[in-house]
């Protein structure tokens, strides 16, 4: 698969089109909850045949954590655009809360869990974030700090930050 550097529109894009489609869904079902995973991937190069490995992967993980939580899963989307990647996911039969609490699980046991990106969106369509369940902030691939920090800031270059990514999905693949 060949890869290509994105640019900012594409990634400005690929959000709205997620954001519209998880909007799309919470008004199918109010009472549902959306669950989606997207990818952690730092730099210019949001799509290859590694990260098209890992997240299938994620969608697994997904997947058998809908199915722990006994989700209904009412509807469900897949955006593959040059921006980025995300499995969208419309549910019902768990609670919000709940269902944050078993993704960051998910994040933070799995092998490639540093690159998953799952939101919980609650039937308000507000985000739970990782502290409403007890959980520290993300840490960054390089230094270990707070990653929006660090990716505010600008703390670390592209380049490492890619080999860093990359080097977590040969080491999985590897594993296999």
């Amino acid at each position: 698969m060949a890869q290509r550097e994105v640019t900012l529109e594409e990634v400005l894009a690929f959000r709205d089109e997620k954001a519209g489609t998880q909007a799309r869904l919470l008004e199918a079902d109010p009472a549902g909850c959306v669950v989606s995973l997207g990818m952690n991937i730092p730099g210019p190069v949001k799509w290859n045949d590694a990260v098209r490995a890992a997240f299938e992967a994620g969608r697994l993980e997904l997947a058998g954590l809908l199915a722990e939580q006994d989700c209904v899963l009412r509807q469900e989307r897949v955006l593959l655009l040059p921006g980025g990647c995300a499995h969208i996911c419309l549910v019902s039969g768990a609670a919000a809360l709940e269902l944050k609490r078993a993704a960051v699980q998910l994040e933070e046991r799995h092998p490639l869990g540093r690159l998953f990106d799952v939101d919980v969106l609650g039937p308000d369509g507000l985000a739970l974030s990782r502290q409403a369940v007890g959980a520290a902030a993300r840490k960054c691939l390089l230094c270990g700090g707070d990653a929006k920090v660090c990716g505010r800031s600008r703390a670390h270059p592209v380049p490492a930050l890619q080999e860093k990514t990359f080097g977590l999905i040969a080491a999985w693949r590897e594993a296999l």
